[in-house]
């Protein structure tokens, strides 16, 4: 079937369902902490509360490592202060924003990226609805804290 419908499916992979932050974040965060070569991150939402800190600091310090780490964040979705990615690009880490407004794309504004992956060294990748923010800290207890799912694959995927 793989041949007719491409990509191959390959075997080896493994897939772990991560419900709410308090299972999201630790599984991420230590991806990135035991990351040797790359990490790639691309996000709607990064906003500068203590979760974004965790992560700030977790990538600084794999960057300092020499950890190449490129991140990708939403222009208009990540509600993040300037000093904050400036703090993250001084510790070696590579920031782009996407699709920020300029007089000539003001047509183009609400083409956002929604997605939210994060790939460490290329075998450990992680996907879903989950921004980094508080709002998705927790387990859900409350109207504050949002419920959602990522998914942690691992393997030739």
């Amino acid at each position: 079937m793989s041949q007719v419908l491409e990509p191959a499916i390959l075997e080896g992979n493994s897939v772990q369902a991560l419900v709410n932050g308090d299972q999201i974040f630790p599984a991420m965060l230590s991806a990135i902490r035991a990351a040797q070569k790359t990490i790639t991150l691309e996000t709607y939402i990064y906003w500068s509360g203590d979760v974004g800190q965790q992560f700030a600091q977790a990538l600084k310090e794999r960057a300092r490592q020499g950890v190449k780490i490129n991140i990708l964040i939403d222009w208009y979705g990540s509600e993040i202060n300037e000093n904050f990615l400036e703090q993250m690009r001084n510790g070696g880490v590579v920031i782009h924003k996407y699709n920020p407004p300029t007089w000539t794309t003001l047509d183009k504004v609400n083409h956002r990226t929604h997605r939210r992956l994060l790939i460490v060294d290329g075998v450990v990748g992680f996907i879903g609805g989950a921004g980094l923010s508080e709002k998705w800290s927790g387990h859900a207890q409350g109207p504050d804290h949002w419920r959602d799912t990522h998914f942690k694959i691992e393997g030739p995927a």
